[in-house]
């Protein structure tokens, strides 16, 4: 039994010590990432006293025990919190502590109620992990789209670990009214809880680094598909969009068109205003298109003062949408902090042919009616020319 409390003080004092690394070494959710360390660390300090106390300070040892495990349970629920990017409420930490003060209480005014001290000790657990639980199952899925059952799998290791509370206070309840179980210490119960624990804590600490690890994946991913200016997708992500859309109209034959738009005189804003500016007015650019599109449109920055629209309409829709964008962009001048900027936008709309081997086509020809716009005499719609109709028999 001496050998496995040790290991599982060693145990928790690693993971305390990776964690640290995480939040100093790699700057990961240093704030995470310490109260976790934290957690482990606080727990590992009550699992060692726990080993090496001698009997004459037990009664303030068992204090220090309690007092250390709640304590880790808490910081670890607060890690979680704000991995979620909740604001921390202290309620949950100052019930169990209340709780943990009547069990000192209970224990000064009847020495001999150690199953109803075991309860109140596991109800305090029960306040720890209890939050812990409902933030892993609900939080996930809802700040970072995680599936449920993977959800469900970070929380399986702490219900687990709050059962294993539970069954404790039960078989000692039983041993207590029945005298059939033995619970010395290094009982073949308790090698089974502390066991139990070690499994239980290896699992939690795991799924810990894997939502770690699966939330920096995403915010690279996030980082290789967004324009950083204007936080639109960029280019490549917009040419995937075109061909899987061009790959449907290849098997379905539902036709596509794209809408393409540049800012009028931007390079004069940049001259006149600076490059601060010019990056306002790309932003507020940016803004504004994303009021003039739906949840099945795609839109993306394709470097400059450029810009594309895939607004799953024909020509005809498409003309109607960039007639809307034409407007909007030139109704209010953009507020920077060189003053107010007036902007026009010209944009050039084209429909697939059947003809065209890849959407790098439709692109060419969105791009020349473009520059018709241009030539036009700027903040104009053109259109491409339209698809030929099928001929009949």
């Amino acid at each position: 039994m001496n050998v496995l409390m040790a290991a599982l003080s060693v145990q928790l004092s690693l993971y305390g010590a990776a964690w640290i690394a995480v939040a100093l070494g790699f700057r990961l959710y240093p704030r995470t990432s310490l109260r976790w360390a934290a957690g482990w660390l606080v727990s590992s300090l009550g699992t060692a006293v726990l080993f090496w106390r001698p009997p004459v300070l037990a009664p303030v040892l068992d204090l220090v025990v309690n007092l250390s495990i709640i304590a880790a349970f808490i910081l670890l629920q607060q890690g979680i919190t704000l991995f979620l990017r909740e604001p921390l409420q202290h309620r949950v930490a100052i019930l169990a502590l209340v709780v943990l003060a009547l069990i000192e209480v209970v224990r000064l005014l009847w020495p001999d109620t150690m199953v109803l001290r075991t309860w109140m000790f596991t109800l305090a657990v029960g306040i720890a992990l209890g939050p812990m639980v409902r933030d892993l199952l609900l939080g996930l899925p809802r700040k970072f789209q995680v599936a449920r059952p993977i959800a469900a799998t970070a929380a399986l290791p702490v219900a687990l670990a709050l059962l294993a509370f539970v069954v404790r206070a039960a078989v000692i309840s039983y041993s207590e009214f029945t005298g059939v179980v033995e619970l010395d210490v290094g009982s073949t119960f308790d090698v089974v809880v502390t066991l139990g624990f070690l499994v239980f804590l290896g699992m939690f600490n795991f799924s810990l680094y894997h939502l770690v690890l699966g939330s920096l994946i995403r915010k690279l991913e996030d980082l290789a598909a967004t324009d950083q200016l204007t936080d639109l997708y960029n280019r490549r992500v917009m040419i995937e969009r075109l061909d899987v859309e061009h790959a449907r109209f290849q098997r379905s034959g539902q036709r596509y068109a794209i809408i393409m738009m540049d800012l009028d005189h931007f390079k004069a804003i940049n001259d006149t205003h600076g490059h601060h500016a010019g990056d306002d007015v790309l932003r507020e650019v940016a803004a504004r298109l994303q009021q003039n599109v739906r949840g099945t449109d795609t839109l993306a920055r394709m470097g400059g003062e450029e810009f594309l629209l895939l607004p799953m309409n024909d020509t005809d829709g498409a003309l109607v949408h960039a007639g809307r964008i034409r407007k909007h962009m030139a109704a209010t001048p953009v507020k920077t902090a060189a003053g107010d900027v007036a902007i026009t936008i010209s944009l050039g709309v084209a429909e697939v042919f059947h003809s065209d081997q890849g959407a790098n086509t439709v692109i060419s020809r969105a791009d020349a009616a473009l520059y018709r716009a241009k030539a036009a005499g700027r903040n104009r719609v053109e259109a491409a020319e339209r698809a030929p109709l099928p001929t009949t028999p």
